[in-house]
């Protein structure tokens, strides 16, 4: 099984036809204009955000090296947003382009460390509502008594979700005095 650096990666090796697809219809539709496409390179990637059974939806920065399919000369390097969307257990076999939209290198959506990887941008500021969202999501399931209102049961969310392959989760090794 290959491995991948991040999603970035991934869809480079995996699924460019999509992303050339989805920019060559783009501007056919918007500006009625046919374009070759010749390299495409993924820049940046923004935060990812899951949705139920792991369909998910992000955002990529490109850039693409094009010519007008009738003027072989006219020649340039595009910039492009896309926000796409896929199925991540389908590994992406059905990842659509939602929006193209053309602008600047400088304008190219921003990317970081958590967002190579997935990872959510939690700040001081957004702790408390992301750790709401996360023990609304995982503990939807417990009834809503007061004697179970604060009680958190890791295993049996564990094995809740590994039933519904509604969530990944990965082991992690502890130092010998964790206890």
């Amino acid at each position: 099984m290959a491995c991948y650096q991040d999603l970035k990666d991934y869809l480079k090796l995996n699924n460019l036809d999509v992303i050339s697809h989805g920019i060559k219809d783009h501007l056919k539709s918007s500006c009625d204009v046919e374009i070759e496409i010749e390299d495409i390179k993924i820049l940046t990637q923004s935060s990812i955000d899951f949705m139920l059974f792991d369909i998910v939806t992000f955002s990529i920065g490109v850039s693409c090296e094009a010519f007008y399919a009738d003027k072989k000369n006219s020649f340039g390097i595009y910039y492009f947003n896309l926000l796409l969307t896929g199925d991540m257990s389908e590994h992406f076999s059905n990842l659509r382009v939602l929006v193209v939209e053309k602008c600047t290198q400088e304008t190219l959506i921003s990317g970081t460390e958590e967002s190579m990887f997935g990872l959510p941008n939690i700040t001081d500021d957004t702790l408390e509502e992301e750790a709401d969202k996360i023990h609304s999501l995982l503990y939807a399931f417990v009834k809503k008594d007061e004697e179970h209102k604060y009680r958190f049961e890791p295993v049996k969310i564990k094995e809740k979700y590994k039933r519904s392959d509604n969530m990944h989760m990965w082991p992690s090794d502890l130092d010998q005095d964790a206890k």
